[in-house]
């Protein structure tokens, strides 16, 4: 069910721009006293500060006023490693050029992201980097930025004109996958992922079965968790360990890709010679483990640079741009 920011959220600069008819710009300049203002603009908005009782954030004008610009980033849940990798990455490609990032972790809370837009919503920083949770939340960003700092959306793809999105071709990996599955001669493969809802994993796995289909691979099962990603993992585990003919598994990503060899192995099947395992990410985990994993890597780095490209770009401009992916084989098929 979509969840929405409703009247219960804190006033911010939108809300007093909207009502007093301006742009936001103008009420930072009234807020700030500088003169450019016309008497009766300043007026208004002034009025509209105190009857909306709206209340300026501190921090996040000490950041503006500040050498560096301020960049707040939302991602699902930090204990991922692809998204403390992705996070790392574009913190470096923010700071040299000259960004200050700011990191709020939903822990694929949706209540906590709602709070977390909100507060966001509120301090305007002068960028804003999302990793969204599930459809409705783009959606909810896209109804609420039209006259905000400049957004792009990290992972997805949005139509919206005023909202840049950087994403990789999810579709093309899985295929990737299942071709590789079967040239090894693999018959019937199951495919699970994290929570559906979001244009990735249904990329991911429909991309997987359509070729799949082509190829001659069976796909014996495809499921998907709850909430979490280890929501995933036990359903996977679970039919892996009671359909033994299942000789392929494609994960949704490499952390999910990971507990199932974990599990896998603690039983005391072997991989690959009993079930060849693939993922998709790339993350530095999956090339410490034995065997090391087979993946479709994402090119963290330059999703990172994109973004803060992005970030630069005019506010009402839309910018959608899909990165390659790599096929890499390790030692799990």
């Amino acid at each position: 069910m979509a969840v929405h920011l409703g009247n219960a959220k804190r006033v911010g600069i939108i809300d007093v721009a909207r009502e007093a008819g301006v742009s936001t710009a103008t009420v930072s300049f009234v807020l700030a006293g500088k003169e450019q203002v016309a008497d009766a603009t300043r007026e208004r908005v002034l009025e509209v500060v105190r009857r909306l009782g709206y209340q300026r954030n501190r921090h996040a004008r000490a950041l503006r006023r500040g050498a560096s610009r301020s960049l707040s980033a939302l991602v699902p849940d930090v204990t991922n490693p692809f998204y403390a990798e992705l996070i790392a990455a574009i913190e470096n490609a923010a700071s040299s050029q000259g960004w200050m990032l700011s990191l709020m972790n939903c822990q694929l809370d949706r209540a906590r992201e709602v709070s977390y837009l909100n507060t966001v919503f509120d301090e305007v920083p002068d960028g804003i980097i999302y990793v969204p949770m599930t459809s409705d939340a783009v959606l909810e960003v896209e109804s609420r930025f039209d006259s905000g700092p400049p957004i792009v959306i990290v992972d997805e793809i949005t139509s919206h004109a005023g909202v840049g999105s950087v994403s990789v071709d999810n579709e093309a990996g899985a295929r990737m996958a299942a071709r590789h599955f079967r040239s090894l001669g693999r018959r019937r493969a199951l495919v699970t992922g994290p929570p559906q809802g979001l244009p990735t994993s249904q990329s991911r796995s429909t991309g997987f079965i359509d070729e799949a289909a082509k190829v001659g691979l069976e796909v014996a099962h495809a499921a998907f968790g709850e909430v979490r990603t280890s929501d995933a993992g036990a359903v996977a585990a679970d039919l892996l360990l009671r359909d033994r003919s299942i000789d392929a598994y494609f994960a949704g990503n490499d952390f999910l890709a990971i507990q199932v060899l974990f599990e896998l192995q603690r039983a005391g099947l072997r991989v690959p010679e009993d079930i060849a395992i693939c993922g998709f990410d790339g993350i530095a985990w999956g090339q410490m483990i034995t065997p090391r994993l087979t993946t479709v890597r994402q090119p963290i780095h330059l999703i990172a640079s994109t973004v803060i490209d992005l970030i630069s770009k005019p506010v009402d401009e839309h910018h959608e741009i899909v990165l390659p992916v790599e096929f890499v084989r390790g030692q799990t098929t």
